[in-house]
């Protein structure tokens, strides 16, 4: 068995000192290293979902999204697929998601905080929505005051 670990290798490892099997197929929901030990992949990440490997139809759609647009960051652009699933969310989802209001999800968060004693962490740009928070923070080129 090869072993894959910091510093035999180029590739900068999320951990330093473990070795690392490669992985060299994937089938549906599992994956295969190079020595043949199958794997279950139940590893999942933001803005991943894991449907399973060897999905022709995933992978065809992947190329042609490719062929026009590969990613943009949600944070500068948008794009038509993005925008057709966020539409369809809202169409399947209860309730009328046009009509909900900067105040409405504030106090929403404000009865989460107090009924429910849950924390809620909010990133914005609307200085009305950072009026009600009971601490506000600001960032400014990486520096958080």
């Amino acid at each position: 068995m090869s072993t894959y670990h910091y510093p035999e290798g180029h590739l900068f490892y999320r951990k330093l000192h473990r070795n690392y099997p490669k992985i060299v197929r994937g089938e549906g929901c599992y994956l295969y290293d190079e020595d043949g030990k199958t794997y279950l992949d139940a590893v999942g990440g933001a803005y991943v979902a894991n449907i399973g490997h060897g999905v022709a139809a995933i992978g065809e759609a992947m190329a042609r999204q490719a062929g026009q647009v590969a990613y943009v960051n949600g944070m500068a652009f948008t794009n038509e697929p993005a925008e057709r699933m966020a539409a369809e969310l809202a169409a399947r989802s209860p309730g009328d998601l046009d009509k909900v209001s900067a105040d409405e999800i504030m106090k929403l968060l404000d009865r989460l905080n107090t009924e429910f004693k849950k924390t809620i962490i909010m990133v914005t740009h609307d200085p009305r929505a950072a009026e009600r928070a009971h601490l506000v923070r600001h960032l400014d080129k990486g520096e958080l005051s």
